[in-house]
């Protein structure tokens, strides 16, 4: 099973906490997915919006994979993959939801430029995007899955980058 293995103890405390939450709790925090792999496994009943999580999460998994090749086949240059479905392939059968692909690009504005010529649009208001930590969404013509392309970490206060 993906993102369990010696990882037990880890997901057996997850699943006690999110047996007591509330569902609308965990869905705030995007954890209907994995608390449906989590209750399924264990016996319990999965309720309907865990449900549409979970179809959700497991939808996203698969339309990740050939956005991001053909992102690495329209973008030069380097290219680190971030959150999204990297966090998720270490969940219990990936049950993470996600709805953008966010990379570090050495050259963000390039790649930006490059996906555009290739179909991708722009979306959201630009001026929230003046100085934030990523560039302006994108939204692929492949699927619904958004990209985020991202010029450098977003270090929390008071760290050293």
């Amino acid at each position: 099973d993906t993102g369990e293995d010696g990882h037990a103890p880890l997901w057996q405390a997850v699943d006690e906490l999110l047996a007591e939450a509330e569902i609308a709790g965990i869905r705030a925090h995007k954890l209907g997915a994995l608390a449906a792999r989590l209750r399924r496994r264990a016996g319990r009943t999965v309720p309907e919006p865990f449900l549409a999580d979970e179809r959700g999460a497991a939808v996203a998994v698969v339309l990740a994979r050939p956005l991001l090749e053909h992102i690495r086949s329209v973008c030069d240059g380097p290219l680190v993959l971030i959150k999204g479905p990297e966090v998720a392939r270490l969940y219990p059968g990936s049950a993470r939801a996600f709805g953008d692909v966010d990379l570090f690009a050495a050259d963000a504005d390039a790649a930006q430029r490059a996906l555009l010529a290739s179909g991708y649009v722009e979306v959201d208001d630009p001026e929230l995007f003046r100085d934030h930590h990523h560039l302006r969404p994108l939204k692929s013509p492949m699927n619904g899955l958004r990209v985020e392309l991202h010029r450098a970490p977003l270090w929390p206060p008071a760290t050293a980058a």
